[in-house]
């Protein structure tokens, strides 16, 4: 049996419903000596590469695959990259779960506090569910303004 990929992530930058586009990633198994590549698929939950569609293939060195602008996610969910040999393909592939980023998925901030003093965030963490329980989002789109900026653009 060859050893599985692991960390395998992915980030949607195609901002319509129902398309994606962005990299697909992994992380390979430590040791690559029977490994001559990796198979990409966007399925379902299952992984079932029959019914699935198979996006591409790397060879042994590339850990991505480019997931062109537009592309549909066709009802599937799921992302599973395998590893190949020169034997076959592994029947377990590792997967990510599928954010389907939409324009209307972008979060606003605005500072509540009239100030004059930089920002000087060092890190934001959205979450679906207010009380912060569930995992932090991916990939948010922010738009930082403070009220005093909004005040002189109103004055103008």
């Amino acid at each position: 049996m060859l050893p599985s990929v692991a960390n395998v992530d992915f980030q949607d930058f195609d901002l319509t419903r129902g398309d994606i586009s962005g990299v697909v990633t992994w992380s390979p198994p430590a040791d690559t000596s029977a490994i001559s590549g990796y198979e990409v698929y966007l399925t379902d939950s299952s992984g079932d590469r029959a019914t699935g569609i198979h996006w591409g293939t790397t060879p042994l060195g590339t850990d991505m695959l480019e997931v062109a602008e537009n592309t549909s996610l066709a009802g599937y969910t799921h992302i599973f990259v395998h590893t190949r040999s020169v034997l076959g393909e592994s029947p377990d592939g590792e997967s990510v779960e599928i954010c389907d980023v939409a324009e209307e998925d972008a979060l606003s901030i605005t500072n509540s506090l009239a100030t004059s003093a930089p920002w000087g965030v060092v890190e934001l963490s959205f979450h679906a569910s207010p009380s912060c329980t569930d995992t932090p989002l991916r990939w948010a789109e922010i738009d930082a303004t403070s009220n005093s900026a909004m005040a002189q653009l109103a004055a103008d």
